[in-house]
């Protein structure tokens, strides 16, 4: 079954290789972006957190 999806990947890549890099950068872009977001929440989520009532402290910008 890999194998089919390797051979289908690398036909398309012959074909059409112009297409298939903008499809791989766009994936990897997406990936970038939500990896990138997901640790900016993260670090929002854990802003403080080594305070005694930090449920109380609030950040005003």
């Amino acid at each position: 079954m890999i194998r089919l999806f390797l051979k289908t990947a690398l036909r398309n890549l012959k074909r059409s290789p112009l297409n298939t890099t903008i499809n791989i950068l766009g994936l990897a872009l997406g990936f970038t972006v939500a990896l990138i977001s997901t640790l900016w929440v993260l670090k929002q989520f854990s802003f403080d957190k080594h305070h005694n009532n930090y449920q109380h402290i609030y950040q005003v910008m």
